[in-house]
């Protein structure tokens, strides 16, 4: 099986995105595989995040805070039922599959991190 979450761990708090890998992890079998899209901390600090966070407190929140939810690295590669296969972002791929026009500056631009997971 194929699971991807896109959109969707922004959302979650830690507690819940946790449930949710475990949730995954019970369902699939070995040899599965999960992709999984998310933010890094350092996004935070760039204009385009800011951005997005401005607009989702203004539209999307009807009251206080937006409290979204990035998640380092090492999350993926510790994750007990998963081997990390492979983990690119928006700037690595530009330079893959678009060599005439790739992204030079990561700050620019709502640089997600992608994520492929093999179940154990």
């Amino acid at each position: 099986s194929f699971v991807l979450l896109e959109g969707v761990i922004f959302f979650l708090n830690q507690k819940i995105t946790e449930e949710l890998f475990d949730l995954i992890a019970q369902v699939q079998t070995s040899g599965s595989y999960f992709g999984s899209v998310s933010f890094l901390d350092s996004i935070e600090e760039t204009p385009c995040f800011q951005r997005l966070i401005a607009f989702a407190e203004q539209e999307l929140i009807l009251e206080g805070k937006f409290e979204y939810h990035t998640l380092p690295n090492s999350f993926y590669s510790s994750l007990p039922d998963y081997e990390l296969v492979t983990h690119e972002d928006y700037v690595s791929l530009s330079k893959q599959y678009s060599q005439e026009n790739p992204i030079e500056d990561g700050t620019q631009i709502l640089n997600e991190q992608l994520y492929v997971l093999k179940k154990k």
